[in-house]
């Protein structure tokens, strides 16, 4: 990755951080830390907005994609056909930041916690978990294989490695 867009994302994701402890989400040093060191756009390469698919690798639409990668907004990473529906409906997303914060800064974690994170999805907050408890604490599981194998490949891509088991939370 050039200078140029490390240079990007960290500025985009120093925003989002900035904003999220503005609005009170993020109080927890380590968790401000876990935002500010965890890369969100290495888990949503593409998503759904506005009924546009923007992916990283598109150069017409990678700035709007950068920038919405780092907003306070969920993305919705899969779609799938629901009975009764004439559309696909989403079925999958990365969750807004803010909500993620609040959630992690409710869990009270402790250093020798560890959690079971029920719905993958992009691995990212797996991966701010990880940051917090350490990989070997963390253990998430997804329903849909293809969601687990892609949210383990853009763990490892940040580093992490956390159990991922491909299977159903609520059983």
């Amino acid at each position: 990755m050039s200078a140029e867009a490390v240079a990007a994302w960290n500025h985009y994701n120093e925003v989002l951080v900035q904003h999220l402890i503005q609005i009170g989400a993020l109080t927890d040093r380590r968790w401000i830390e876990a935002f500010r060191a965890t890369p969100r756009h290495i888990f949503v390469p593409c998503f759904i907005h506005d009924g546009v698919l923007l992916r990283a690798e598109d150069p017409t639409t990678h700035d709007e994609w950068l920038r919405q990668v780092y907003s306070d907004t969920s993305l919705v990473v899969q779609q799938a056909p629901a009975p009764g529906y004439h559309e696909d409906l989403p079925t999958s997303s990365s969750t807004m930041p803010s909500l993620m914060a609040h959630m992690l800064e409710l869990l009270d974690l402790h250093d020798d916690h560890r959690v079971l994170e029920i719905g993958t999805a992009t691995g990212y907050n797996a991966a701010l978990l990880c940051h917090r408890l350490g990989d070997r604490n963390v253990t998430t599981i997804e329903l849909h294989p293809d969601l687990a194998h892609s949210a383990r490949e853009h763990l490892a891509a940040t580093g992490r490695h956390p159990t991922v088991i491909v299977g159903d939370g609520a059983a």
